[in-house]
């Protein structure tokens, strides 16, 4: 997973284990909604670097 967080923003990251020694990781933003609630939304991948 390529992920570049940015200052100031609320992430989580949600491990899911599948069977012995799989697992799986997700990343969610946590995007504030105006009545005070939050949304989660999938984290936007990181640009490849240049090689």
């Amino acid at each position: 997973m390529r992920f570049a967080p940015v200052a100031g923003k609320t992430y989580l990251m949600q491990y899911d284990y599948q069977t012995n020694g799989v697992c799986t990781l997700s990343c969610f933003e946590q995007v504030p909604q105006a009545d005070g609630s939050f949304q989660n939304q999938r984290c936007a991948a990181a640009p490849v670097p240049p090689e």
